[in-house]
């Protein structure tokens, strides 16, 4: 991400969900907080302000001597918490009118079109110079700017390189190993997956989609089942014991409709166009006058399965046994302990 010569004070910013700010110290890191220490709100979005002015206070009292401050993501995004979950709400609404009129509004990513083939060849370089995209203002690096820090040593760096990064140079015990790191979330820069192989510090995306993935699948059913997303998934994975197997089987085989595997079980791929709306209209068809523990214990059975399947499929391809993961879905401690049986 940076040339060692960068490494002697790093400011690391993810404005983002959970607003986390790490200083790192010649590769150690000495500091971490996130914004609701601060402000006492669960989950804050946004830049954490106060925990930026406290490690300006704090931490780093002399900012000439920070070498470069990382943002997460390549793409400057207004976060508010509100305007997060009034999202989903909207989602939802939509998601009743499509189940009414029986419609779908998800594209089919994996249908040829004439935009898709245009995309791989020189007219799209062409329109894209005389049509370029409109860049908003980074508004987060702008503020960092105002607090003294000259804006050459800012430096956005991509969502899932992130995740990749953090746990490979955090949790790799000999940096000189190969190792295949896994990222899976909810989605950021356009990706919801990624496999990569990591060694000698160096991290090479060997592959990677943003297909609706077991993080969407979860953080949905979440709200469906009337839970808060992107913080109660844990209540859904506690539930799972809970239910019948025989019915939780049922359920597990269902989501296969939405999610599965392609190319000896390597890359993820949607069986049928799904997006959000589509996806909560599918739940309310499928799984209506159903036992919330049923469905529960149904994707908790679902993701144990198809990602022990996506991880096995890419050791068997790669031939890596040291394996390690990062992003939302690998929060999932029971995941976590059919991963470390492998």
């Amino acid at each position: 991400i940076f040339s060692i010569n960068d490494m002697s004070l790093i400011l690391a910013i993810n404005p983002t969900i959970g607003s986390p700010i790490g200083v790192f110290e010649n590769g150690k890191a000495i500091f971490c907080m996130e914004e609701e220490r601060l402000n006492r709100v669960k989950n804050w979005m946004g830049f954490p302000t106060m925990v930026f002015d406290y490690v300006l206070k704090n931490v780093i009292k002399d900012i000439s001597k920070v070498d470069r401050v990382a943002l997460c993501n390549i793409r400057f995004q207004v976060q508010d918490r509100k305007k997060f979950y009034d999202g989903y709400d909207a989602k939802y609404a939509l998601s009743k009118e499509l189940l009414l009129n029986n419609t779908t509004t998800a594209r089919d990513k994996n249908k040829t079109t004439f935009r898709s083939v245009l995309a791989k060849t020189p007219l799209k370089s062409l329109y894209r110079s005389i049509n370029p995209i409109k860049e908003e203002p980074d508004l987060d690096a702008d503020y960092i700017v105002s607090k003294g820090f000259p804006r050459e040593k800012i430096r956005r760096v991509e969502h899932h390189l992130c995740h990749a990064a953090a746990v490979y140079y955090g949790l790799a015990k000999d940096l000189n190993e190969k190792y295949l790191v896994f990222t899976l979330d909810g989605g950021g820069d356009q990706f919801r997956d990624t496999v990569n192989i990591a060694q000698g510090g160096k991290i090479e995306r060997q592959s990677g989609s943003y297909n609706f993935s077991v993080g969407n699948l979860y953080s949905g059913l979440t709200y469906h089942l009337g839970f808060t997303p992107h913080e109660h998934e844990y209540k859904l994975m506690g539930l799972a014991p809970y239910a019948n197997k025989k019915y939780a089987g049922k359920y597990k085989d269902m989501f296969y409709k939405y999610l599965n595997l392609s190319n000896d079980d390597t890359e993820f791929i949607n069986p049928i166009p799904m997006n959000s709306a589509d996806y909560f209209k599918y739940l309310q068809a499928d799984f209506s006058h159903t036992r919330f523990d049923n469905i529960a214990a149904g994707l908790q059975d679902f993701t144990e399965e198809i990602v022990i399947r996506w991880i096995k499929g890419n050791m068997k391809k790669y031939g890596i046994r040291k394996i390690l993961g990062s992003g939302g879905v690998f929060m999932n401690v029971k995941l976590n302990m059919l991963i470390s049986k492998l």
